[in-house]
């Protein structure tokens, strides 16, 4: 898939939060993305628009967890449930 079809991609699954003005809100994202004065992060561009299901979130905040076996798993989990 070439970046303008990612590009063109992701500009449309975006101005879908706008109804109403879908295409002028489509037009005016897939301009300021073509010229790259913004670029989403990189799980927006891999899964906005696509079928998978998949988090845009690029970011997390973890709290702290105990040094142990039990501690580790407890973060292992809160990140498979983040994700």
């Amino acid at each position: 898939m070439s970046i303008e079809a990612t590009l063109d991609r992701v500009a449309l699954a975006v101005s879908n939060a706008e109804p109403h003005h879908r295409d002028d809100w489509r037009e005016r994202f897939r301009a300021i993305l073509s010229d790259f004065r913004f670029l989403p992060g990189g799980r927006i561009l891999a899964g906005a628009g696509t079928a998978r299901r998949t988090t845009l979130l690029n970011c997390f905040v973890a709290g702290v967890f105990e040094d142990s076996i039990r501690g580790i798993f407890n973060a292992l989990r809160e990140a498979m449930l983040t994700l």
